[in-house]
């Protein structure tokens, strides 16, 4: 926690006030920094991705990236909303507390996001904490109707199963797709047939490729699948 307050103290340096963020400008990364995968596929698409997502890679300490988060690259006009449960708060300066509102990691601390992934803000959103305490480290699926035990928003759980809400499927999908090519993990094969079909399902928006730059000017890496979603189908196994 020492460390990470240092951090973001020399992060925020050249900030007078401390107490505001920079303003957030169009990401340093060309929207055709992926241009030479155009005729990539399989693994030496992944690998290219791999290395590209890579190169001048920030990495920006989690305390940092939180508060980014809620200040900057989701907030609007100082409402937040959150993934799950379309929630709506009113953030200006101050933080929510963590026992209210806090960050959802699509790929589950538990099972890797861990180091520079942990604060990676392309696979983090602000997330309702019981919501956030109901998704826990289960993987995402498609969730029957017979067998709900929790339900918001469309936002479903059953039996070891999440399923976000149709909004935000595309979203989930391409950040945990991300995930996996940036930081070399794996996605299980029941999983990754249900996140190919929210992609396809739910394709990228305005919304989803603004909040990508923004988030790019910060860590100077871009997310390959926001910008081109038909990566995705090109990639037999993530």
């Amino acid at each position: 926690p020492i460390r990470d307050a240092l951090d973001e103290l020399v992060f925020f340096s050249l900030d007078s006030s401390l107490s505001r963020f920079l303003p957030v400008e169009r990401s340093s990364i060309p929207e055709d920094a992926f241009s030479e995968c155009a005729e990539l596929s399989g693994d030496e698409l992944r690998r290219q991705l791999f290395r590209i997502t890579g190169i001048n890679y920030k990495s920006i300490p989690y305390t940092t990236a939180r508060r980014i988060i809620f200040t900057q690259v989701d907030n609007h006009n100082n409402v937040v909303e959150d993934l799950y449960t379309a929630r709506q708060l009113r953030i200006t300066d101050t933080l929510p507390d963590a026992s209210d509102v806090n960050i959802e990691h699509t790929w589950p601390q538990s099972l890797g996001a861990v180091g520079v992934a942990k604060s990676d803000m392309h696979h983090l959103f602000p997330c309702d904490s019981k919501a956030n305490n109901v998704r826990a480290n289960y993987p995402f699926g498609t969730v029957p109707a017979s067998s709900v035990t929790w339900s918001v928003a469309g936002s479903k759980y059953a039996n070891g199963t999440f399923e976000p809400r149709d909004q935000v499927k595309g979203d989930v999908a391409r950040a945990m797709f991300y995930f996996a090519v940036r930081y070399e993990k794996s996605v299980d094969s029941r999983q990754e047939e249900t996140l190919r079909a929210w992609n396809t399902m739910d394709p990228p928006d305005q919304d989803e490729l603004t909040r990508m730059q923004n988030v790019s000017s910060f860590q100077n890496n871009s997310n390959p699948f926001v910008l081109h979603p038909e990566f995705i189908d090109r990639i037999q196994d993530f």
